[in-house]
């Protein structure tokens, strides 16, 4: 990519897209190099979408390890990786860090709903913040945000603490271990009793 400094204006406001040239002519020209520098630009022009000219067939039999990166690197993939919590909880009310990395090569451009769920074999309680912003998770950056949650009057026991993110009453995917998450996108931050 000749001239890299002209996404810097545009990747933070709106989606870029990268499209290479013909993939026969990148191999003849050697210019495609096993396609990795390709994927060196989409990170820095913190692209979104890419896409090249040729015939999809051909372009993933040969570079299967390569689509499979760059499909964990474009675009945002949210991943948690850790969270601090109270050691001792009395009620419902109690705050928490979560601690985000983006680990894509651009941020989201939709805010989308954070909601946790308090939940047991005999009660479920939900709370959603409603000052989640997470167009603020830039590539390559861990955010610590500090929430509040308020899930009213609950019953004293033993708890599960879940987290989703909502887009349109569906769950984003998150990077975590996918045997933590449930059947509704909620991913299991923490056990915890409440007093």
């Amino acid at each position: 990519m000749r001239s890299g400094e002209i996404f810097d204006r545009a990747w933070r406001h709106f989606p870029t897209i990268l499209e290479l040239e013909h993939y026969g002519t990148a191999k003849k020209t050697n210019s495609y190099k096993d396609g990795w520098p390709f994927l060196a630009s989409c990170e820095g022009a913190h692209a979104t979408y890419a896409g090249f000219h040729g015939f999809p067939r051909e372009w993933l039999s040969e570079n299967k390890e390569l689509a499979k990166v760059m499909g964990n690197k474009l675009g945002y993939w949210y991943c948690l990786n850790g969270v601090d919590i109270p050691e001792t909880i009395n009620g419902g009310k109690f705050s928490l860090k979560c601690f985000w990395e983006n680990i894509g090569s651009a941020p989201a451009y939709t805010r989308y709903k954070l909601i946790f769920k308090l939940c047991n074999d005999i009660n479920e309680y939900i709370y959603e913040d409603d000052n989640f912003d997470n167009t603020r998770f830039m590539p390559h950056t861990i955010t610590v945000d500090e929430y509040v949650l308020d899930f009213g009057k609950i019953k004293n026991g033993a708890y599960t603490l879940k987290v989703a993110m909502i887009a349109e009453n569906k769950a984003i995917k998150l990077a975590v271990d996918e045997n933590s998450v449930d059947e509704n996108g909620y991913f299991e931050l923490c056990k915890i009793e409440i007093k």
